[in-house]
C-alpha cells in the first residue's frame, strides 16, 4: 500500500477512502494506525468521528481536547465519516477546510460514504485538496454483515 510505504519512508500523505456503509473503511483505518504508532515512532495518532466533532464545535460544547488545533497537531490523525449529516453545510465544510490545510505536511487518513463526486458538490475546495495531497481509494465490496 503507497500509504504504509511512504509512512515507512517518512513522507507525509493523506489516504482517502471513499465507500458504502459497512465496507471496512473505518476498520482498515484504526489497522493502519495500529500497525503504525509502534513501528514508526509517530508519537500519539488521534481518531475524530467527524459529524460529532463537527456538532460540538458548532454548539460551542466542546473540551479543549477536541479543538481544531488537537485535530492539527498529530503526526497520524483518522478524519471518519467526512459529509456524513451535520457536516454538510457551509460551517461544517469550512470547519473541515481549515483542518485540511492545518494537516499538510501530515499523515492523514479520511474516510467517506460519498464519492469523489459527491465531495466535490459539496465543496470543490475539499475534493481538491483530497486529490492533492493523497490517493483516494473506492472500496467497492458488500457490506461485511452480508459476507457471512
Amino acid at each position: 500500500m503507497i500509504f504504509c510505504s511512504r509512512m515507512r519512508e517518512k513522507k507525509p500523505t493523506w489516504l482517502t477512502m471513499l465507500g458504502t456503509s459497512g465496507t471496512g473503511k473505518t476498520y482498515l483505518a484504526r489497522n493502519i494506525i495500529t500497525w503504525a504508532e509502534p513501528r514508526l515512532n509517530i508519537g500519539w495518532a488521534k481518531s475524530v468521528y467527524w459529524p460529532n466533532f463537527c456538532s460540538k464545535m458548532k454548539t460551542g460544547k466542546f473540551d479543549v481536547n477536541e479543538s481544531v488545533e488537537n485535530i492539527t497537531s498529530p503526526k497520524l490523525v483518522l478524519i471518519d465519516e467526512i459529509g456524513l449529516g451535520t457536516d454538510t453545510r457551509d460551517f461544517g465544510m469550512d470547519l473541515l477546510l481549515r483542518v485540511l490545510q492545518g494537516r499538510l505536511d501530515k499523515f492523514t487518513i479520511i474516510t467517506s460514504n460519498l464519492t469523489p463526486k459527491g465531495i466535490g458538490k459539496l465543496d470543490q475546495r475539499i475534493l481538491s485538496r483530497l486529490e492533492r495531497n493523497g490517493t483516494i481509494v473506492t472500496l467497492d465490496t458488500i457490506q461485511f454483515h452480508k459476507r457471512i
